[in-house]
């Protein structure tokens, strides 16, 4: 059984709101898609997701068919170990282990 992940952007929240607290993890999506060709935050942040461990199943809530297909290619990115913890340590806020 795999987990999925409703709305996984938070409705947008996460590149669209002004909460300072979500800055890093913005300048690390941004980082990460530049270093994969030009890759957009959203489509950087889905890949993580189904770059996680338990394999997570985004589901997205759009049928806007430019934000599906933008979503397809998300996963065509191939992010390595050191982008998948960059991201997840921007995330959290912190180091991680």
């Amino acid at each position: 059984c795999r987990p999925m992940a409703w709305s996984p952007p938070g409705g947008g929240v996460l590149f669209s709101g002004d909460a300072t607290e979500q800055a890093p993890l913005r300048t690390a999506l941004a980082e990460v898609g530049t270093a994969l060709g030009g890759a957009s935050a959203d489509q950087v942040a889905l890949a993580w997701l189904m770059h996680h461990p338990t394999r997570i199943l985004p589901v997205l809530g759009t049928t806007d068919p430019a934000r599906l297909r933008s979503a397809a290619a998300a996963a065509t990115l191939r992010l390595d170990h050191q982008q998948w913890y960059q991201l997840w340590q921007a995330a959290e806020g912190r180091p991680i282990p």
